[in-house]
């Protein structure tokens, strides 16, 4: 297996963190500008190897650091745009060619979310609205694309998992096709804007530093990854000393 995996999972599962919707994972296949290269040369297939990102299965705040130049805004911004129905064209597809003499044409990107409401909702509706039955969303899919229902704990469908993948082919006459798919479900490109879009939210770098350069804007995002009961009680605590050093003094 040539993929390229990096895990992060600094969520403690027992500590029971507000359940919002996340990002699980992004992975792409020989996309330009987003390959790395397989360290088994036996194995060259002319392909770059799947490079992927594991977030873990809990919602948290990710920071993606690096050195200039390295694909950070690749990774994520290309990655994103294209699953939400971007302009594709073809310098995304690199023309690799094996040992045997084939030429590659083709390339994927991937992204699997992890769905609360009132994003399940939303998600379930914008199946719905494009003909697919949003039970689909029950379903879960493994590093092979292989289909299996989510077990007992999740019978009350409280939360569910999407999985988008975008294939990009180039075709004998030299066009560029796209191949669209929701939980292993074949849809429409114009569905696949319409279902994965709302979800993300991309922000221009000026106008997130500027954000960022202002503590209550750092508090709000801080707080959007902490539950409700644990902010009430910061709130609590914080009147409780205003009310102390006023006697202090």
């Amino acid at each position: 297996d040539d993929m390229t995996c990096r895990k992060y999972s600094p969520v403690d599962n027992n500590n029971g963190y507000y359940p919002t919707s996340h990002i699980v994972s992004v992975k792409s296949n020989n996309l330009a500008g987003m390959m790395a290269s397989s360290d088994d040369d036996d194995d060259d297939d002319g392909r770059g190897a799947d490079i992927c990102i594991d977030f873990g299965s809990e919602p948290c705040f990710v920071a993606v650091t690096g050195e200039s130049g390295t694909g950070k805004s690749l990774l994520i911004s290309k990655a994103i745009d294209l699953l939400s129905g971007g302009k594709a064209v073809a310098s995304f597809v690199p023309q690799n060619q094996n040992k045997l003499g084939d030429i590659s044409s083709s390339s994927s990107v991937e992204l699997t979310v992890k769905l609360f409401e009132p994003h399940l909702s939303a998600v379930s509706s914008a199946l719905q609205s494009v003909g697919v039955d949003p039970s689909i969303l029950f379903q879960h899919i493994d590093n092979h694309n292989t289909v299996s229902e989510f077990d007992d704990k999740n019978k009350n469908k409280k939360h569910g998992q999407l999985h988008a993948k975008r294939i990009l082919h180039i075709t004998e006459t030299g066009r560029l096709k796209s191949t669209c798919r929701i939980n292993n479900k074949h849809l429409s490109l114009k569905s696949l804007r319409k279902i994965v879009a709302p979800l993300f939210t991309r922000v221009e770098v000026g106008i997130a530093s500027a954000a960022l350069g202002r503590p209550a804007s750092r508090l709000a995002m801080i707080d959007m990854g902490v539950s409700d009961e644990v902010k009430s009680r910061c709130r609590k605590i914080r009147e409780e000393y205003k009310e102390a050093r006023r006697y202090t003094r």
